[in-house]
């Protein structure tokens, strides 16, 4: 099972930072001086009551930003290093409504927390309980204990799951929903192995964003596309087991010896996009268009198949992202060549970046960010900007970075002096046009940002007892 290759793109980059060495490449200029005096750790809004794990940025129903993280009752490695007992869930736009939740697992989602609690009288079966942030319409559901699988549809609601017991003498797997409109059993195809599903080869699955389907490929080459909400199911035909879903279209998009295929989902016939042999790590979903590398160059193809394809960039290994004149950015080095796939970056014909990682375009369009000597264990890097119009002269924001974002008003969060986690960390706020780079959180290792882009959660070192989660607005110019 590959639970989809595709590249997955976003718009918003997230990266981070970290101080130790200085590389030189052309003429950057120096790394901006941090001033203004650093805030007490005290100051600051802690939202934990309990040593916590990083936390996790969830949405409840009503649209209102949520952290959820896990909290310990015991501060001592062997506790920190266990499964999660106890959550503690944050609303982060101002309004009253936290929870702490107990539990004997959680596994937490995008929309929805799973809480799993053992059944104290039968240990066949445990309770395995759907919780949305701030809603008390739970749904619960009786389920076989053990070592599983478990796949939620995570773009979408996380409302619908499949749940696989990993063992040899397994015969079936079931899908629930969220609003108990049905629930669905389905038996394991021949040829899969039912303790190891995602070592078969030729085998694989997914759920809908709105989880209205599953669609399955056996190892026979068969593709069906299953209905949660009742019996019924679409025969797709034979097919490639690499696809992802096209929410958009209703399609499964297939790459094989076919080429790579547009499936409706309600059966109606097939569209080849392209008959040209791809490699799947290169296709990459962009709005209405599928990216993909040959031994050509890289090409773009729309999905709806209104056009054939068209070679974009000559000689190029990869598409990386798209700027906002519709020009990609792209890689001449495969993403297998470094480590977390870091490599050159070139846009227009001329190169940027030598060996780095998540180039994005700045809100305005006017400059280029990303982390530069990047092909590390830890993915952390130097966080270097450059003018479109000036490609050749990178200036460094800063160093040793691994976690970035770009605020409205164009300054960029980070955390600096992240190669190890310690409390050297620091989350910044840059100001390129200011020449300026201010303090936010001392001992910051990681930070989240709500979808508005008014508040940060940043989790804090606090010594050997674990982690301090941090709450507090952007701060102002």
């Amino acid at each position: 099972m590959h639970r989809s290759v595709f590249v997955q793109m976003c718009r918003l980059c997230i990266v981070a930072l970290c101080t130790s060495c200085t590389l030189e490449w052309n003429n950057q200029a120096p790394v901006l001086a941090l001033t203004g005096p650093e805030p007490s750790l005290d100051s600051l809004g802690h939202i934990n009551t309990l040593p916590a794990q990083n936390p996790f940025l969830m949405t409840g129903p009503d649209g209102a930003p949520w952290a959820a993280f896990c909290e310990y009752r015991s501060t001592s490695p062997l506790a920190m290093r266990g499964s999660c007992a106890r959550t503690h869930l944050v609303r982060l736009d101002g309004k009253p409504g936290d929870e702490v939740i107990e539990a004997d697992g959680f596994s937490t989602h995008p929309d929805m927390l799973y809480e799993t609690v053992a059944n104290p009288t039968d240990a066949t079966q445990m309770t395995l309980t759907m919780h949305r942030p701030g809603d008390r319409s739970d749904a619960s559901f009786t389920l076989p204990s053990g070592r599983a699988l478990q796949y939620a549809n995570d773009d979408g609601a996380s409302d619908v799951f499949v749940y696989w017991l990993r063992l040899a003498t397994t015969t079936s797997f079931d899908i629930y929903r969220f609003d108990q409109k049905h629930h669905r059993t389905l038996p394991i195809p021949a040829g899969v192995d039912p303790a190891n599903p995602d070592r078969t080869m030729g085998f694989d699955f997914l759920l809908t964003k709105d989880g209205s389907r599953f669609v399955m490929v056996t190892p026979d080459g068969v593709m069906t596309a299953y209905s949660t909400l009742d019996e019924t199911s679409v025969a797709l035909g034979m097919r490639p087991s690499v696809f992802t879903i096209d929410n958009t279209r209703h399609a499964a998009l297939t790459v094989g010896a076919d080429g790579l295929v547009s499936v409706p989902l309600d059966g109606s016939p097939a569209r080849v996009l392209t008959t040209a042999v791809i490699d799947p790590r290169t296709v990459a979903l962009w709005g209405s268009d599928a990216w993909y590398a040959t031994s050509d160059g890289v090409w773009r193809v729309p999905l709806d198949g209104s056009a054939p394809a068209t070679l974009i960039t000559p000689g190029a290994a990869r598409f990386l992202t798209l700027a906002a004149d519709g020009t990609p950015v792209t890689s001449t080095e495969p993403r297998v060549t470094f480590v977390n796939g870091a490599g050159d970056g070139w846009w227009h014909g001329q190169q940027f970046m030598q060996r780095g990682l998540l180039p994005s375009f700045t809100l305005d369009g006017k400059r280029l960010h990303f982390l530069e000597h990047a092909a590390t264990l830890g993915a952390y890097g130097d966080l270097f900007s450059v003018n479109v119009n000036a490609l050749d002269t990178p200036r460094t924001l800063a160093q040793n970075a691994r976690t970035f974002a770009e605020l409205p008003d164009g300054r960029v969060l980070a955390i600096e002096n992240r190669v190890y986690q310690g409390s050297w960390n620091r989350l910044v706020v840059i100001d390129e046009d200011a020449d300026t780079k201010r303090w936010v959180v001392p001992s910051a290792t990681n930070f989240l940002i709500t979808p508005d882009l008014t508040t940060i959660v940043a989790t804090v070192v606090t010594g050997g007892s674990g982690f301090d989660i941090v709450r507090l607005p952007v701060p102002s110019r």
